[in-house]
């Protein structure tokens, strides 16, 4: 009897649809860098941020995804007062109009970019050492929430770290869906940056 039940059940989970969209939004090392690219994985689990004059909401922004999301994984964060080669993060924040040849948020309500990581520097197995993290300032002038600015801060981050966007149909939370449906990381963003780090 208990062989037949068994046997039901590895049926059934055999016809349950894969999850292939939760695998794959972790970039992994992918030798990818340049001043307009990105899409790689981070070094290693520390990370110093430097703050290149931020407005008074990124900064915030920026400390809060740290202290909330990314120290509480294995990952640790430390901001820094100057900007050097072994500087992981460099937050960067601009009235962005045509950087990379972007289309670039106008206001809150537009369509348009609002952040972009790039990876400047790779190490000799091809994960990125160095990110530019920018954000528009047209999106967090434009009566953005600190929710808002929250979640783009926490989504730019995670693409530093080496987490890809997550499909808005299928998971429609956390910060890693476009737009940002949440401040944070979901545990499945979790699992990966634990895994890696």
């Amino acid at each position: 009897m208990f062989a037949r039940i068994l046997a039901c059940l590895t049926f059934i989970i055999a016809l349950l649809p894969l999850q292939t969209a939760e695998a794959t939004n972790w970039f992994g090392p992918t030798g990818k860098y340049g001043r307009c690219d990105g899409g790689n994985r981070a070094d290693n689990a520390t990370h110093d941020f430097y703050y290149s004059e931020l407005t008074s909401k990124v900064a915030a922004a920026t400390t809060w995804v740290r202290e909330n999301e990314i120290d509480p994984t294995d990952m640790t964060t430390s901001r820094v007062s100057s900007y050097n080669n072994y500087t992981d993060v460099l937050m960067i924040d601009q009235y962005y109009d045509d950087y990379c040849g972007i289309d670039w948020v106008r206001s809150r309500l537009d369509g348009g970019t609002v952040g972009l990581t790039t990876c400047n520097a790779i190490t000799s197995i091809d994960r990125c050492e160095q990110s530019d993290v920018r954000i528009s300032n047209r999106y967090t002038e434009d009566d953005a929430t600190a929710t808002q600015i929250r979640g783009w801060v926490c989504h730019e981050n995670g693409h530093a770290i080496g987490l890809k966007h997550r499909d808005p149909e299928t998971n429609s939370f956390g910060c890693m869906s476009t737009p940002p449906a949440a401040p944070g990381f979901t545990s499945h963003d979790l699992v990966h940056i634990n895994a890696a780090f």
